[in-house]
């Protein structure tokens, strides 16, 4: 299991994608599921931080990751108010 946050902020998304897709790799997925899992955090995490978070660089965006060869749990998560 590997958690990290990332502050608010556009710019931090590609970060949090490129640790993750990493995370991924390591756990024995190939290119075809790398491309959704990509896509995917990228998608999540950008909605975490403009739409959760509002953009506010005061509060982060937390993302835990858990892999086998089998499956890649990922937990994303906001502090906004919804």
């Amino acid at each position: 299991m590997t958690k990290f946050s990332i502050p608010s902020k556009i710019e931090a998304i590609d970060e949090a994608v490129s640790r993750t897709t990493a995370f991924a790799t390591e756990s024995g997925f190939g290119d075809e599921a790398l491309f959704g899992i990509d896509m995917a955090v990228r998608e999540a995490v950008a909605n975490a931080v403009k739409h959760g978070n509002k953009l506010d660089e005061s509060r982060n965006v937390e993302i835990e990751l858990t892999g086998t060869e089998a499956a890649l749990e990922i937990v994303i998560r906001d502090f906004g108010e919804g």
